[in-house]
């Protein structure tokens, strides 16, 4: 169980995350979804402990790791898919996740493993991370962050620029993790592609959790409800997909 409270995050003078709590228990896929700029990706950050000034606090199973840092948090159970991939391009498949091993004090098996998880990377193991296809970096992103075997899964906006096709492998293969007991929180602008997987959800807007809900209609609903007046009907339904 992840427990996250009273976060709030600000650059300067602007507030991207105001005071916010969610929680995202074991065995379910919790949907955060918000319009970009909503805070989304900070409060995924500050999640990971990577947004220096965060405050507020982060529990795994009702244990507080407020004080550790984006490693620490790793090594307690935290896993993060961030948006964009942030895959180091001159780098091997291999040694992108030679890297995470190096990081968290993992044996040289665990990259053995990592590979294995996603064939295609097998077979592109010796290839620059660079010069992957978009669904293959976001593969090589997925299988490093597993690489830990966390407890907690946080993904940012992991559909982003990547083909239909590709987004239904990944999601079959976040699916299985939270069926194993995985805790997993899911940041999108839209539910369109994790619509039938929701278990619960957020609802972000303006740095905000405005609504909460149980499934994907009533996260729907709530999304629509709390989407700005000034935005068509016909762009707020695009929007959520």
């Amino acid at each position: 169980m992840l427990a996250a409270k009273g976060i709030s995050v600000r650059y300067r003078q602007v507030e991207a995350v105001g005071d916010v709590s969610i929680e995202a228990p074991g065995g379910a896929i919790t949907a955060l979804v918000g319009p970009n700029g909503a805070g989304k990706s900070s409060l995924i950050q500050a999640i990971m402990g990577a947004v220096r000034g965060a405050k507020g606090s982060i529990l795994i199973d009702g244990v507080a790791v407020d004080r550790l840092g984006p490693t620490g948090r790793a090594r307690a159970g935290i896993a993060l898919v961030p948006q964009g991939r942030q895959v180091f391009p001159h780098l091997t498949v291999w040694e992108n996740l030679q890297v995470m091993a190096d990081a968290i004090g993992l044996p040289d098996e665990a990259t053995t493993a990592a590979l294995q998880r996603f064939p295609i990377l097998e077979t592109r193991r010796r290839l620059p991370a660079g010069v992957l296809s978009g669904g293959e970096q976001q593969m090589l992103a997925l299988a490093r962050a597993l690489m830990t075997k966390p407890k907690i899964l946080l993904l940012d906006e992991p559909s982003l620029g990547l083909a239909p096709l590709i987004v239904e492998e990944l999601v079959r293969t976040v699916v299985d993790l939270a069926q194993g007991g995985m805790a997993v929180l899911m940041a999108e602008p839209s539910i369109r592609f994790i619509r039938s997987h929701i278990d619960r959800g957020y609802v972000m807007f303006r740095g905000r959790i405005v609504a909460e809900a149980t499934g994907a209609s009533a996260l729907e609903t709530a999304y629509l409800a709390q989407m700005d007046g000034s935005v068509s009907r016909a762009e707020r339904r695009h929007q959520v997909g």
